[in-house]
This record gives structure tokens, sequence and C-alpha cells, in this order.
């Protein structure tokens, strides 16, 4: 059953509404290190249009953990972005997953 959540979930990263990639981003990282199949979605999300699904897919990326060092570089980006709660969120995802490896 949680594989099939996780398939739903990172779907909804492509939905139109923005609510509704949020919330998914934010599922998704409540899956923890299960999730790690959403890590290339995630990554793409980091560059979504909306300040909060941004930040929602940066602490997704951050509950995965050490799976998601991919993830480092497009976090990293994020450290200049213009919203100060994405690029906290952004820096506390990389000493996450960094601490973890």
């Amino acid at each position: 059953m949680t594989e099939k959540n996780i398939e739903t979930l990172i779907a909804d990263l492509q939905n139109e509404t923005s609510k509704v990639r949020r919330e998914a981003a934010f599922a998704l990282g409540g899956f923890g290190s299960q999730a790690k199949e959403a890590l290339e979605p995630l990554i793409q999300v980091l560059e979504d249009e909306n300040d909060r699904v941004r930040e929602a897919a940066a602490w997704a990326l951050g509950r995965i953990g050490s799976e998601a060092a991919d993830a480092v570089p497009a976090l990293e980006k994020l450290l200049k972005d213009k919203n100060g709660a994405v690029r906290w969120t952004a820096g506390d995802s990389i000493v996450r997953i960094q601490s973890e490896e």
C-alpha cells in the first residue's frame, strides 16, 4: 500500500493546484527514506513558481535523509531564494542529509 501511496503523491507533484503540490511534497517527506523513489520529482519541484511548494519539497528531501544526497546541489541553489522560509528549510535539509551520510 505504501508504494501505491508514494506513486500517487509523486503524480500529485505535477498537479495544477499549488496546494495539492505542496501537500504531496509534505506527505512524501512523512514517508522518510521510504520515499527515495520521489527524489527526482522532488528535485524538479524545487524550481516550482510557488514559494510554499519549494519549501515543502526542500523539507521532504531533508526527511528522506542521506538517500537524498543527490539533491544537495539543487538545495544549495535555494540558499539564494527570495523567500526566507525557503532558504532556511533548504539549509536545514542540507544539514539533515549530510549528517546522515
